[in-house]
């Protein structure tokens, strides 16, 4: 008899957990908020209200796979630099491709006050135009 109150006490507990856990709004697919805003993942692609976007025609150097110390150190600077030029996303126009990329990113010119973000990562030096083939951001 003891055996069944101690089950029975767990099961109860368990059911009060689950119970809990699937009446939080993470769980409602009604109550799930849409992602807002600007989130910079590298150089080149950012979140921009819910939709991953890959800047067109431009290479940034690569921050999660570097082929050197000098390509991780400028993709990091990049990323930064990208972060200030979109801001808080409320000037932003997206001149979108028809066909996403082979990740199912949305390909874009990406507009800042009319200014075109990837020629400016161009000018600083933080992006090469797209040639078909990755940039070499590492010396020798």
């Amino acid at each position: 008899m003891k055996n069944f109150f101690k089950e029975l006490f767990w099961l109860i507990i368990g059911l009060i957990l689950i119970s809990m856990i699937f009446s939080t709004p993470r769980f409602d697919a009604d109550a799930a908020p849409a992602e807002t805003g600007v989130r910079v993942f590298d150089g080149d692609t950012f979140n921009f209200n819910g939709e991953r976007v890959r800047i067109a025609n431009i290479d940034t150097p690569e921050l999660f796979s570097p082929k050197c110390p000098a390509e991780k150190r400028l993709a990091r600077i990049a990323k930064l630099r990208l972060q200030q030029l979109l801001g808080d996303g409320a000037n932003i126009t997206l001149e979108r491709q028809p066909k996403p990329d082979r990740y199912g990113r949305t390909v874009a010119a990406v507009l800042v006050n009319g200014k075109d973000i990837g020629q400016t990562l161009i000018t600083e030096g933080l992006a090469a135009e797209w040639k078909g083939h990755r940039f070499n951001w590492c010396c020798g």
